[in-house]
């Protein structure tokens, strides 16, 4: 997986290594590309900074580029790989994430996709 600085400059994204306490959103993108500019969206930055753990990546073998996948903060898939239109379909899919069960409670020692246990880290 490669890593690569985002056009978003006011998301906090995060690296692969560090600590995970709340849901993943894993943008998968060119800089400047899609869903790269959706996060740039004043709301969706917010979003990202209060109730995620952003992350960008410029390719990623287990997601298409050009989508934004969440996941629980120890990797278990909360979506697909979605590819939202416009910062109000983005909006509307993190809204159902983050009332999720799954989407609580959950940590890991550093951004993962193999989903653990409930009340395990990884």
């Amino acid at each position: 997986m490669s890593t690569s600085s985002s056009t978003a400059r006011w998301v906090l994204w995060r690296s692969d290594e560090e600590p995970v306490e709340h849901p993943v959103a894993v943008f998968v993108d060119e800089p400047g590309g899609p869903v790269d500019r959706i996060a740039g969206n004043s709301d969706v930055t917010t979003f990202l900074n209060d109730r995620f753990h952003p992350v960008f990546h410029r390719d990623d073998p287990a997601q298409p580029r050009g989508t934004v996948q969440f996941l629980s903060a120890d990797g278990c898939a909360l979506t697909p790989a979605l590819t939202p239109a416009d910062a109000h379909e983005f909006i509307e899919a993190a809204n159902v994430v983050v009332v999720r069960a799954e989407s609580v409670g959950r940590h890991a020692s550093r951004f993962t996709r193999a989903c653990a246990a409930p009340g395990r880290s990884n």
